[in-house]
């Protein structure tokens, strides 16, 4: 193989590699809710994968007194879920935590009603009436179930699911604040009874959408930046500047691709 080609190939592979990380879905995304057996005879009634996070919800609607029992998994260091009755995001999530207690590495559970970015929880009441709450950690991931009444009798509810690190007392403290951590969102109707459904994103609060398209243009512009311009200003300047009639025009076309990049 030429020296020539063996400096080409460190390029082909980066551009490559930076193609396959843009379009290539995450893995958890793929999964089947309806694979997992849930402990204690728990069985729900319809199940869905969620894309962010690769988290799935689980939930049995009863019309007669308007509860529902609901289980979210999800892997992470502490995980929470909530139904949000006033907007969708994070301010005003009615939650149930799920996280370890350092001293003896018990699954411990707890509601709060998310008021800030940087909350102190502390177990409390919901909003809402919770009938019953409990968590589980098997093989790195959370089970997260409780029975609930739902909000204002109404099936079509706004959830919201997380994952992020603890404090030294093994409370919830913090979440990354971009990607799928932002994006957990849904508008959710639990009288659905099917497995696979097709939920209706609520609309985006503007702190999503803000973030949302700045990240895909940075994106693009990462790509065509370190895949093109950057080894275009390479190859420019390796297999121009051999041309004596080329001098000085391979330079500024180098620098003008390298600056670009």
């Amino acid at each position: 193989m030429s020296s020539s080609a063996r400096c080409r190939w460190p390029l082909i592979l980066a551009s490559a590699f930076l193609t396959v990380s843009l379009i290539s879905p995450p893995a958890a995304a793929q999964t089947n809710c309806t694979d997992h057996t849930f402990s204690g005879g728990r069985v729900y009634a319809a199940c869905s994968a969620l894309g962010e996070l690769g988290a799935s919800v689980h939930w049995t609607h009863h019309a007669a007194n308007g509860t529902a029992d609901v289980a979210f998994r999800v892997a992470g260091g502490t995980a929470g879920w909530a139904i949000n009755p006033s907007a969708v995001g994070m301010l005003g999530a009615n939650t149930v935590f799920a996280y370890h207690e350092p001293a003896t590495g018990a699954v411990r559970v707890l509601t709060a009603v998310v008021g800030s970015y940087a909350p102190v929880l502390a177990d409390g009441n919901l909003t809402f009436a919770v009938h019953g709450r409990g968590a589980e950690y098997v093989d790195g991931v959370y089970d997260v179930h409780a029975t609930i009444s739902l909000p204002g009798n109404s099936t079509r509810q706004n959830i919201v699911w997380q994952v992020g690190t603890s404090s030294a007392d093994g409370l919830p403290e913090s979440h990354q604040a971009f990607g799928d951590n932002i994006m957990s969102s849904r508008s959710w109707d639990f009288s659905s009874s099917e497995t696979a459904v097709v939920d209706v994103p609520a609309p985006r609060d503007s702190v999503y959408s803000k973030l949302l398209h700045p990240k895909n243009i940075h994106g693009v512009l990462n790509a065509v930046s370190w895949g093109v311009l950057l080894p275009l200003g390479v190859i420019l300047a390796r297999y121009m500047r051999v041309f004596p009639s080329l001098d000085p025009a391979w330079f500024y076309l180098h620098v003008a691709s390298q600056c670009s990049g």
